[in-house]
């Protein structure tokens, strides 16, 4: 009898040990395709007019979106996706990829790349609402925008604070329209 219950459990610890493997053997190269993604996103912005820039944002943008298909909820390779397409000047296409994430989780850093994508498409007002929301919510999310756009983002959150201790806010600040 006892030897009949074990074999189940046998089985099911297998299992469960092959998905965890799987699994492994699936993230893996999407952490490489990130990691590889994001150096050379930061490389093409630290030499913006480099011949090079082009070729190796379009690398990053293939390196994310086969990240971003193997681990489809891994919010990193998504947000190095959305940042290739922005500086490819495919702001909608960035919004397109930005909006059922940030539907189903809206943190700061896909909110502030979602501004940027709406200003990558003329959406200036748009792109101020996503980059105040991520500033409402995480004042150090901001960090990377040009001084002048953060200090005035910043003392918009502080007004806001102020109406809001006072009772004359009720809600956060809206997102952006994002269903086109």
């Amino acid at each position: 009898m006892t030897a009949r219950l074990h074999r189940p459990l046998r089985l099911a610890l297998a299992a469960a040990l092959l998905m965890c493997g799987t699994f492994e053997f699936i993230t893996y190269p999407a952490e490489w395709q990130i990691a590889s993604a994001n150096s050379r996103l930061e490389n093409a912005l630290r030499q913006p007019n480099d011949a090079n820039q082009v070729t190796s944002v379009n690398l990053a943008l293939e390196l994310s979106r086969r990240a971003a298909e193997s681990t489809p909820y891994d919010v990193r390779a998504v947000l190095a996706y959305g940042t290739a397409l922005t500086m490819l000047r495919k702001g909608g296409d960035a919004v397109n990829l930005l909006e059922p994430f940030i539907a189903h989780a809206e943190r700061p850093e896909l909110v502030v790349s979602l501004g940027r994508a709406l200003a990558a498409t003329g959406d200036d007002s748009g792109a101020h609402q996503a980059f105040l929301r991520a500033a409402w919510a995480a004042p150090a999310s901001i960090a990377t925008l040009p001084k002048a756009i953060r200090t005035e983002l910043l003392n918009e959150v502080a007004s806001l604070e102020g109406d809001l201790t006072s009772g004359r806010l009720s809600a956060p600040p809206p997102m952006p329209r994002l269903s086109r």
